[in-house]
């Protein structure tokens, strides 16, 4: 875990002051600090890189919420507190000197939307994982791997292309077109990289060349429109 406790005295010492844009009560100044050590920690466990002004990047903070919303699977309520923290730390960054704009000012949350199927129990989703994987097939096992973790809908695992994955030492993100055109990258867990990593080697291998554009996962006819039983 890093020592990001000399920057976070900082930014409190500041929340407390009267340089702040707003007085703030002292159970939401915990919790702004709970949330802003929360994002350190996970700068360094996913990036390696430890929270410090030049880190603190707008681009990095979006894949932070997406983490929240996607992997964590955190309610709005959550996201929006984060992204209050964020914005706050952003403030003190610009005030402080060390930023020319607030890198938070643009998050949103993920807002509620209606009826979504429940997820599933974690339990679950090791025995499909598990049973993915004993088949051998690793196409399988990466579609399961893909909607276990990444939160996207079966079309859209089904259209993932090769142009949209990125590789990381420690994570995988996925580049996906919203509304508006507007990309959201997923970040998904080294483990998900590792079997993209595998079944690539293993088209590489059935089609004498590694592939680099066109869809990620193949059928026996190329490209797969839709995810079947």
């Amino acid at each position: 875990m890093s020592d990001h406790h000399t920057i976070l005295a900082a930014w409190i010492v500041w929340l407390t002051s009267t340089d702040a844009p707003r007085r703030l009560a002292s159970p939401t100044i915990k919790t702004y600090q709970r949330h802003i050590a929360a994002f350190a920690d996970w700068l360094e466990d996913s990036l390696g890189v430890k929270l410090e002004a030049t880190t603190a990047t707008a681009y990095r903070m979006e894949a932070y919420i997406d983490f929240l919303r996607t992997q964590l699977q955190r309610k709005p309520s959550t996201q929006a507190q984060a992204i209050a923290a964020l914005t706050s730390f952003g403030e003190w960054l610009v005030s402080s000197g060390q930023a020319m704009g607030n890198p938070a000012r643009r998050l949103t949350a993920q807002p509620e939307q209606p009826g979504p199927p429940k997820a599933l129990d974690p339990a679950v989703i090791k025995r499909l994982l598990d049973a993915a994987h004993h088949t051998g097939d690793l196409r399988d096992a990466l579609i399961v791997e893909l909607l276990a973790f990444s939160g996207m809908r079966a079309s859209e695992v089904a259209g993932i292309q090769l142009e949209q994955v990125e590789r990381g030492e420690r994570t995988t993100w996925i580049r996906i077109a919203g509304k508006g055109d507007k990309v959201r990258r997923i970040p998904l867990p080294k483990r998900v990289g590792l079997v993209v990593d595998a079944y690539l080697t293993m088209r590489t291998d059935r089609e004498g060349k590694r592939p680099t554009k066109g869809t990620l996962i193949v059928g026996i006819r190329g490209g797969i429109s839709r995810l079947t039983r």
